[in-house]
């Protein structure tokens, strides 16, 4: 059986954020304007392949839907401090979302990273040490076994790609709804911000989206919204960025999508309605040594609710 090294064992540095930067990145690539020549996107896809990129369909081989594995890890820490890179780090935030482009929606459930999986092979452990394993391909596996559904793409997202998307438009402004104070040395995460209207830049809004400390899943889930929100308002504000938010979203999704493919993503998110964005969490119990277990009798009635079950 696979074990676990000691320095996997680190906190994680990362926030649950990970549907939040996918839709905030592939926005960034679907927004247009005339500054585009200088992307570094440009030159690759050419400027109508921006300016009039593919439908969802054309881009992906004429699927209809396309279900996406959206990981949010990035270095850890091991006890001693010592950084493991992205690649060998576990995945702190792990959504499933499925992108149904004939019917205009866009759904999702978050998988608590501390679920336990016991995927044939390894011993039962959480969830989120299958990426510290065996990186995307394992994680992927492991939620195809734990779930019984076909994922199309994984893609991993890390916190620097988060902060240069936040930089790339002059940074956010967001109603910071409570004073947020924690300190985790180990980790190197310090996070000081008051209650109250207030410009974050990269740095901030990550510190924003990351605090966990006294807090719950459906709290860090609407910071997440706040955050779109106030991406979307500032991409809209400020065409002239769109050159550095072209070339910082594409760098970040790179593994799992060809930057044709973001775009066409991108455009199509564009015309998708908050009515028509509906997301949830696995059902979960609590299991000992502080670990979640799945309550798979309610499993079925929540994908099907996300339109994520098997056909």
């Amino acid at each position: 059986m696979a074990k676990t090294s000691p320095a996997k064992r680190g906190k994680s540095v990362w926030g649950s954020i990970g549907y939040g930067v996918f839709v905030l990145a592939a926005l960034g690539l679907g927004t247009l304007g005339g500054w585009l020549e200088s992307s570094k996107v440009v030159q690759k896809v050419g400027l109508m392949g921006v300016l009039r990129p593919p439908t969802p369909q054309e881009a992906f081989d004429g699927k209809s839907t396309l279900t996406v594995l959206v990981l949010g890890c990035d270095e850890n820490r091991s006890t001693g401090g010592a950084k493991i890179t992205t690649a060998a780090a576990r995945s702190d935030t792990m959504l499933l979302a499925k992108f149904d482009f004939a019917n205009n929606e866009v759904t999702g459930v978050n998988i608590p990273r501390d679920t336990l999986c016991e995927l044939p092979g390894y011993k039962d452990q959480k969830i989120n040490a299958y990426h510290a394993m065996g990186g995307d391909a394992l994680a992927q596996k492991a939620v195809e076994y734990l779930l019984g559904v076909h994922i199309d793409r994984t893609v991993t997202i890390n916190f620097e790609g988060f902060r240069n998307m936040i930089n790339s438009v002059g940074g956010v402004y967001v109603d910071v709804p409570r004073d947020m104070n924690y300190d985790d040395n180990a980790g190197h995460l310090h996070i000081h911000l008051k209650k109250g209207p207030q410009w974050l830049d990269g740095r901030t809004a990550e510190e924003f989206a990351r605090f966990r400390h006294a807090d719950s899943d459906i709290l860090r889930q609407e910071r997440q919204h706040l955050l779109i929100y106030a991406m979307k308002q500032r991409i809209k504000q400020r065409p002239q960025a769109l050159t550095a938010v072209l070339d910082a979203t594409a760098q970040m999704l790179s593994d799992g999508f060809t930057d044709q493919e973001i775009v066409s993503i991108g455009d199509w998110l564009k015309s998708v309605p908050e009515t028509n964005m509906s997301f949830g969490i696995l059902p979960t119990r609590n299991a000992p040594h502080y670990n979640l277990a799945l309550i798979k009798s309610q499993v079925p009635a929540v994908l099907a609710k996300y339109h994520l079950a098997s056909d």
